[in-house]
């Protein structure tokens, strides 16, 4: 979802830059750091307010938000009343930037809901993940988190049913899949991806949060047996128990090398949010699905990076 813009000033922006272990990071990347929460502490806005008096390369913050996801959060802190004023340019790409991800992410809600009603009037059982519905539990508003497709957890017994019911909101799978073809896929992978090509929208049909050559965090009949009734936007829907949730973060994360800030944003915001989490039920959890390591890395990223 780039918008096509790059940093002309060198190949690899600042704020893009990879930072190695004990390297300080550079004031853009610092500046991408504190503005990567919901609500900043008072010191933490004040290093926003000093950041942005000592200078920066602003193409690099705005790319560096952009690359990272993080453009709701980004714009939402340096625009606040208090901050000092952004350079023109700057402040005018940022806002277009937020104006049309606003647009997006209340498009792709709407869009989810329907879904899942579609769903719940035909029996499926439906659980929203990542996307919109993380937005609002993990960041209070669908607003404040950047994404650009939808991802669904249905039974795998009701994958049939429930890509008819997205064929018949215009998506096509990006290939057709036979029985035998189907087979395997329930045997290796985690989801099927449709796409619509009026909108360039995509829905992820999911039946587990990973495939199992990688990691098997969840047993599918555990995670179904602890998830909750939930609605979203009215439309009746199931949500993961915040464990469950917080480990696949965590292993969605590792699978991409953890190589988006917003990653570690959501962790960092769901353990804001959750402060009372079952840690050694979850911990064991981890260890029986091969991903206990992958829990703690994106654990220690939070805390590191964000003060989780």
């Amino acid at each position: 979802m780039s918008d096509g813009t790059n940093n002309s000033r060198a190949p690899e922006s600042a704020a893009g830059r990879k930072l190695r272990r004990g390297d300080p990071p550079s004031a853009e990347v610092e500046l991408l750091l504190l503005c990567a929460r919901v609500e900043p502490g008072e010191g933490e806005r004040q290093r926003i307010s000093e950041l942005i008096r000592g200078g920066l390369d602003w193409n690099a913050v705005v790319d560096g938000a952009l690359r990272h996801a993080l453009v709701p959060l980004v714009h939402l802190h340096l625009s606040a009343p208090s901050t000092p004023a952004l350079p023109a340019d700057a402040a005018a790409r940022l806002r277009a930037l937020a104006q049309r991800m606003a647009a997006l992410n209340s498009y792709l809600a709407g869009e989810l809901r329907d879904l899942l009603k579609e769903f719940s009037a035909r029996g499926i059982a439906a659980i929203p993940y990542k996307g919109p519905a993380l937005a609002l539990e993990a960041y209070g508003r669908a607003s404040l988190r950047q994404f650009c497709d939808l991802d669904i957890i249905v039974p795998a017994r009701d994958l049939r049913p429930a890509a008819e019911v997205v064929r018949g909101r215009g998506y096509a799978p990006y290939r057709d899949l036979g029985e035998s073809q189907l087979a395997v896929m329930l045997r290796t992978q985690c989801n099927v991806p449709f796409t619509r090509d009026r909108d360039r929208s995509v829905v992820e049909i999911h039946w587990d949060v990973c495939a199992p050559d990688f990691a098997r965090p969840l047993a599918r009949e555990e995670f179904w047996a602890r998830s909750r009734e939930s609605e979203f936007f009215g439309a009746p829907s199931r949500s993961l128990a915040v464990e469950d949730l917080l480990l696949a973060l965590c292993v969605h994360g590792s699978k991409h090398r953890w190589e988006q800030l917003s990653w570690v944003c959501d962790v960092a915001q769901l353990l804001s949010k959750n402060p009372n989490l079952r840690a050694a039920e979850l911990l064991e959890r981890a260890g029986r699905g091969g991903c206990r390591r992958m829990l703690l890395l994106g654990l220690r990223l939070a805390h590191e990076l964000l003060g989780a």
